[in-house]
């Protein structure tokens, strides 16, 4: 009676394409640790500007806070920190607005267009705040601006049926302060230790 073998080099040959995803899962931790010692980065980033204050009044931002999706405070960012998370929550204090003015927060890209923040922000003893700041990868800068009773009202309308910009500049409006984004090149490095944030220079 004949039997059928398989001799072991033929059978390591036939088992050998599937082992090498194994193998190279099992070595590469070691022959490079760096690369999984942390995430590489992917994100699209910025580093936050220093506020720029331009309308000759009273006006600050005192807290600038990245917050994750259920609201929750991630982190204060300031001058020169890195800003990744793309939803932010601010507050700070201003002057009284004038009669028939409005105070706004709009989104600026690169271009000058204007994207609408809504709801104006509302000055209360002084105090201002305002969430759900939501600067887009081509943002950079965020500016804060007062325009017209009646040019607050139609972005509000606008807002409300979903048009968010782009927007040239208001011929009335009067910057009041900026805050510019400059963003960073994405971290794609091998190595994930060197996706690092870079360090504040303010």
């Amino acid at each position: 009676m004949q039997t059928n073998t398989i001799h072991p080099l033929r059978a390591w040959k036939n088992l050998w394409p599937y082992m090498v995803p194994i193998v190279l899962a099992l070595a590469v931790p070691r022959i490079i640790p760096g690369y999984f010692a942390t995430p590489v980065v992917f994100q699209s980033c910025a580093v936050r500007l220093p506020t720029v204050l331009s309308g000759g009044e009273s006006f600050s931002v005192e807290q600038f806070h990245s917050v994750s999706s259920d609201g929750s405070v991630l982190t204060s960012i300031v001058p020169g920190g890195l800003l990744c998370e793309r939803n932010l929550s601010l507050s700070g204090t201003t002057a009284e607005a004038p009669t028939g003015t409005r105070l706004r927060l709009f989104n600026v890209t690169k271009s000058g267009e204007l994207f609408l923040h809504e709801p104006p922000l509302t000055v209360v003893n002084g105090s201002w705040h305002t969430t759900k700041v939501g600067p887009g990868t081509n943002v950079h800068e965020i500016r804060f601006m007062r325009v017209s009773d009646a040019t607050s009202r139609d972005y509000s309308q606008k807002a409300s049926s979903g048009a968010w910009g782009p927007y040239p500049m208001p011929t009335e409006a009067t910057t009041v302060a900026s805050i510019g984004l400059q963003a960073t090149p994405i971290c794609a490095d091998l190595d994930a230790r060197k996706c690092n944030p870079p360090q504040s220079k303010y």
